[in-house]
């Protein structure tokens, strides 16, 4: 399975563990939010998939706001609450960072109806948000040598490195010309 696919089903199997509403995963990119799951939650509380916290926008829902205030003000984890088409959750959020340099690079945030108290499965929520670090940066990384690899092998067309020798697109474009 591709490594999307592997995080969508982890992060079904985490709200079905947890008795959630939804999880949530946003990757972090310059200066926007880019949603990586799709619920029927996400559905009715996000406009887009691309959220744009430095863009004054008056008609985002609470759920948003409380997205992009976690990623401008980069929180280790927020539990806040919402009204979102007449129901009340809890929003408990948590940075997700890079191993080694502490970088941020996403957010987990897990919703839940009511006000539920999710302080108590804060480390195994920790362990979970170390695996999607681990494997979010792991996609980035194969994704960056995939384009690598595409661009590195489309400049090549007309040679062979391993045989040392020409290839036939470019022996039939020389006879050609």
């Amino acid at each position: 399975l591709s490594t999307k696919a592997n995080i969508l089903r982890a992060l079904e199997m985490l709200e079905n563990a947890l008795h959630l509403e939804a999880s949530l995963l946003f990757v972090y990119q310059k200066d926007t939010l880019l949603l990586y799951n799709e619920n029927e939650f996400i559905k009715s509380a996000f406009r887009s998939k691309e959220i744009f916290p430095f863009r004054a926008n008056p008609s985002i829902s609470e759920v948003e706001v409380t997205a992009s205030t976690c990623f401008v003000e980069k929180r280790p984890f927020s539990q806040d609450s919402v009204k979102l088409n007449g129901t009340t959750y809890t929003l408990f959020s948590v940075l997700i960072t890079e191993e080694r340099g502490g970088k941020p690079i996403g957010n987990l945030m897990l919703a839940c109806e009511g006000s539920k108290e999710l302080m108590p499965l804060l480390p195994a929520i920790q362990t979970f948000n170390e695996m999607l670090s681990f494997i979010l940066l792991l996609q980035s990384k194969k994704e960056g040598l995939e384009k690598l690899h595409t661009e590195v092998s489309t400049e090549n067309l007309g040679f062979d490195k391993t045989l040392n020798i020409i290839t036939q697109l470019k022996v039939q474009e020389s006879i050609e010309n």
